[in-house]
């Protein structure tokens, strides 16, 4: 090693990637984790974290069972000593499944360490089980029009900021009706429509009421 770059790395990379890369992580193979908020290595899909051979080269099969990625910026990463690989930034989705700013992937298995002799358990007390922990925290959404005319549309929101899924429903179908995310005004009045999602990484469920007038 002289510090000279590696010609034969380099052309492995291609065009490399398209965003900035903000973290990277040396797997025991050799292996490099990188993420950011990239889209593409050298011209092929890879939503934010990509996982490259020690030659350089995509390692296409690690593209392919992240599918469409992370929705967002990838700005930490961590390897856990079972090579599963931790991811923690600016998104709420990985792969379409909703992931809070924290994923865990699954990597490389790591070679297993020679099994040693358990010893004889000493029996102790049976503890109290610990209630689960109940959800905290508000999700939030964009906000519907508060004015309308008569006769027109708005697109509501289809997720939390969250990344939950939202479902929208009225109770003043002779002034307004909703199909799925779609807001049709139909005369002059108030317009009364409820958002809800489930709850999703450890924050609570959403519903919240609006009201829309129309002109």
């Amino acid at each position: 090693s002289n510090g000279s770059a590696d010609s034969a790395f380099s052309s492995n990379l291609g065009t490399g990637f398209d965003g900035s890369v903000y973290a990277l992580a040396v797997q025991a193979d050799g292996k490099v984790v990188v993420a950011g908020t990239f889209t593409k290595f050298n011209g092929v899909p890879s939503k934010s974290i990509a996982r490259l051979l020690p030659d350089g080269r995509l390692d296409t099969a690690f593209s392919t069972n992240t599918g469409s990625g992370f929705s967002g910026a990838v700005r930490a990463l961590a390897l856990q000593a079972d090579g599963n690989i931790l991811a923690g930034g600016a998104f709420g989705l990985f792969n379409e499944t909703s992931s809070n700013k924290l994923a865990r992937l699954r990597g490389t298995a790591m070679p297993q360490p020679t099994p040693t002799p358990t010893p004889t358990p000493t029996p102790t007390p049976t503890p109290t089980p610990t209630p689960a922990p109940k959800p905290i925290g508000k999700q939030s959404a964009k906000k519907p029009p508060a004015k309308l005319k008569q006769g027109k549309r708005a697109k509501l929101a289809k997720r939390t900021r969250q990344g939950a899924k939202l479902k929208w429903k009225t109770t003043t179908k002779k002034v307004c009706v909703v199909k799925k995310t779609t807001l049709r005004t139909k005369r002059k009045g108030t317009c009364v429509v409820r958002a809800k999602a489930p709850a999703v990484g450890g924050i609570k469920a959403f519903s919240k009421k609006y009201r829309i007038t129309v002109k």
